[in-house]
């Protein structure tokens, strides 16, 4: 299957589910700066249904 690159902003959120949520995926790197209260980190939040 052909790659699809997304731009990713301050603020976004990536959300897959359904069949999508086995595709493989990567973030790239952080470009540089820094964020006023935490400084240059990415937050990566992962959510999941527990039944």
């Amino acid at each position: 299957d052909p790659i699809t690159k997304y731009i990713l902003h301050h603020g976004d959120v990536v959300v897959w589910g359904g069949p999508s949520r086995l595709f493989y995926h990567g973030i790239l790197p952080l470009k540089s700066g820094e964020h006023e209260r935490l400084g240059p980190f990415r937050l990566n939040l992962t959510f999941r249904k527990a039944f």
